[in-house]
Parts: structure tokens; C-alpha cells; sequence
């Protein structure tokens, strides 16, 4: 196991994107890396070290992968990520289905990034309903209200540089 300054100097001299960057030093403040090697339990290139530049198509990078897929209500937090090849990551290769067993390790990571995540998209469909039914019973003075939070809450500038934006969209929508 390798120090956790260690860990962050050799992660430096890859040449990856900078939010997976981000995010693998958070993993490794957290104590969910503690080496840079392959995470998958059946690793398709055992004791093949990561590539150090990122380049399209290589088998070898180091990549983030969700240990539950977002398609099966995986979410994107450091407990539901690990680094694997770029070869090991199933979203790489078409979402081929993952076959072989997980080590323990990966079942307590599985079952704490799943702990109080909604299951099914109708769960998520009756959180947007009781939203839309908690604003249906304000009145209009409490939504001008809230709303005047929010302007208050946001500078003039962050104001200016939306109603830009919207005016250049705008603009490019109705000369296309």
C-alpha cells in the first residue's frame, strides 16, 4: 500500500482530464484508493500498469467506472466510482454486461453507494410531483417572494451574464 502523498505525486504525472483528476484525488483522500491499479476483481489486463497520457481508444488508460451502472440507478458519488483500464470499463466497451463475481471489497462499496437511493424512476416521478404540488399551494406572493430570494441571492454580474446568454441564444435561434 503505498502513502497517501505518494499516491497524489504519482497521480500528478498523468495526463488525464481534469475533473477525472479531481475526482481521483478525492478518492484517495477518502481512502477509496490506495494504489493506482485496476479495481475490477477480474481485471482484463492484470498487472499491466496504467497509461500515463491519455489517448483515444487505449486500452490501458486510467478510467472511471461506476461500480453500479447509472442504468441500474447508479449514482455519480466517490463510493460508487473506482479506477479500472480503459478495457475493464464496461461503458468503454458498449455496456457489455458484467459477468463475473465481486469481491467483498466491491459489494460493501455496492451497498453503501446504494444506501438511500431511489430504485425506480416512479419514485423519482412522485418527488417532481409533490414539488409541483408544494408550489401549486403557495400563493403568488410567496412564489414572487421566492424568487425575489433568488435575485437577491445572485449577483449583479452572474444577472447580466445569463441575460446575455439568453440574448445570444435567443439571437442564433431566429437567424438559423
Amino acid at each position: 500500500m503505498q502513502l497517501m502523498d505518494d499516491l497524489h505525486t504519482e497521480l500528478d504525472t498523468y495526463r488525464l482530464n481534469w475533473h477525472s483528476l479531481a475526482l481521483i484525488h478525492a478518492m484517495i483522500d477518502a481512502g477509496l484508493i490506495t494504489t493506482l491499479e485496476c479495481q475490477r476483481s477480474d481485471c482484463l489486463l492484470p498487472d499491466v500498469p496504467f497509461t500515463k497520457v491519455n489517448t483515444r481508444g487505449s486500452r490501458t488508460v486510467l478510467s472511471l467506472d461506476h461500480i453500479v451502472p447509472q442504468r441500474h440507478n447508479g449514482v455519480h458519488r466517490l463510493e460508487n466510482l473506482r479506477i479500472v483500464h480503459g478495457a475493464c470499463n464496461y461503458g468503454w466497451r458498449g455496456g457489455t454486461r458484467f459477468t463475473g463475481p465481486h469481491t467483498e471489497e466491491a459489494k460493501r462499496r455496492i451497498g453503501a453507494a446504494q444506501a438511500g437511493i431511489p430504485k425506480t424512476p416512479e419514485h423519482n416521478r412522485k418527488s417532481g410531483e409533490g414539488v409541483r404540488r408544494h408550489w401549486a399551494t403557495l400563493t403568488a406572493e410567496e412564489r414572487s417572494a421566492h424568487g425575489a430570494n433568488i435575485h437577491a441571492a445572485t449577483t449583479p454580474e452572474a444577472r447580466s451574464a445569463r441575460a446575455l446568454k439568453g440574448w445570444v441564444t435567443r439571437r442564433a435561434t431566429r437567424s438559423s
